[in-house]
């Protein structure tokens, strides 16, 4: 998934890790489950979308659950 404002390009990978890289390749970092919620993990990873205007990421698990992060600034 591309995200222009920022320039960056995330994926989920089959670990259950978002992970986000530059337009080059270079990867900026990694948002794994266990991080998200105090209880660990919340189910299979299914979808993420990143915001059109701001910089921000939801993400869809196999359970329903939908998280939104604000991303930090990477520059």
């Amino acid at each position: 998934l591309f995200y222009k404002l920022f320039q960056c390009i995330g994926c989920i990978d089959d670990a259950a890790i978002v992970k986000l890289f530059d337009v080059n390749g270079k990867q900026l970092g990694e948002i794994r489950q266990d991080d998200w919620l105090v209880g660990g993990r919340i189910g299979t990873l299914t979808s993420m979308r990143f915001h059109q205007l701001l910089v921000s990421l939801a993400v869809a698990t196999e359970n329903q659950t939908i998280s939104f992060y604000r991303m930090p600034d990477l520059s």
